[in-house]
């Protein structure tokens, strides 16, 4: 049984993904756990009783991160603010206070049954759960939520991380997680994720994972709650893998049809989401799941153009 409380801090400025309703609806799926979505998302939105939407302009939330460091903080744009997750324990303390544990995720993500990957006896004995900047899991205790402060040799020093956004990864390998390993603190990492790679410039790639083994034919869904990777069995049956989320690394989709909103299971290939329910796939099916494509014009211009524009839209916190 899991006892310990938990909650996943979201912070989010600009456009939401467009698969958004879809993320929602797996967010609602883990109703043990609590999710804590700040920043300027569109008041309408309709989110479910487990997530929490909190309205923070993007200064207001600069000043947070500056009183949690209690350092002066510069970024480029709103993009940079991943560099900051793991001050989130100290910056919105008011809103965590009462948890066991806290974590930092994006929204790029259909999330599975988490709490599976998070045994009570995991989290009892270990201070910081999966490392990964797209979701970190950390004990909800003033010496851990401070320990991005401490100074360790061959890694960075926040207060410089802060102002040059430059040096990447201070959420995961190349920050926390080798000043939490050098500091004594207890880590878990298993690798249970799909993590997707992304396309290429000029062409929309299957979907592989950077960590787990690939298959020839395989196909990630989300079913009753929880996420999978299926792959076809070489004797014609299709073998299910769960997974705790697949997260997409730079991979841009077709709106969803509204009325997957509502279904108990819902697909996704490099084209798009569909409905899938377990039905039975022939191989040409898994075969055409996992062919890649070149882009087309018109959307080689929409990512030109908008590479462009994130590189021109600094933001003025003042």
């Amino acid at each position: 049984m899991n006892n310990s409380s938990i909650a996943l801090v979201v912070c989010y400025f600009g456009n939401l993904p467009n698969y958004f309703g879809l993320t929602l609806k797996t967010m609602a799926a883990n109703a043990s756990i609590d999710w804590i979505l700040l920043g300027d998302t569109p008041e309408q939105i309709n989110c479910p009783n487990n997530v929490k939407r909190i309205h923070m302009t993007f200064p207001e939330f600069l000043k947070r991160i500056e009183m949690a460091g209690n350092t002066e903080v510069k970024v480029n744009s709103v993009y940079d603010i991943y560099n900051f997750k793991i001050t989130y324990g100290l910056a919105f303390a008011d809103y965590l206070s009462r948890y066991d544990y806290w974590g930092y995720t994006d929204l790029d993500i259909l999330f599975g049954d988490l709490r599976t990957y998070l045994p009570e006896e995991i989290l009892s004995n270990f201070d910081r759960i999966h490392c990964r900047g797209h979701l970190s899991i950390l004990r909800n205790s003033l010496e851990v939520n401070s320990a991005f402060k401490l100074p360790t040799p061959g890694c960075i020093d926040y207060r410089k991380q802060f102002i040059d956004q430059s040096n990447g990864q201070f959420d995961e390998w190349k920050g926390i997680h080798r000043i939490m390993r050098y500091h004594g603190f207890h880590q878990y990492h298993k690798e249970v994720i799909a993590d997707i790679r992304p396309s290429r410039r000029y062409r929309i790639d299957r979907f592989e994972t950077t960590e787990l083994p690939n298959y020839e034919n395989q196909l990630f869904y989300w079913y009753n709650g929880k996420t999978y990777r299926a792959y076809l069995h070489p004797e014609g049956g299709i073998y299910d893998e769960e997974v705790a989320y697949i997260h997409f690394q730079k991979r841009s989709f077709p709106a969803p049809d509204p009325k997957l909103h509502l279904s108990g299971g819902f697909g996704i290939g490099p084209s798009g989401f569909f409905p899938y329910n377990r039905e039975p796939l022939t191989p040409d099916q898994f075969s055409e799941l996992n062919s890649g494509r070149w882009k087309s014009l018109p959307e080689i211009s929409k990512e030109f153009f908008g590479r462009i524009h994130r590189k021109l839209k600094s933001f003025n916190p003042s």
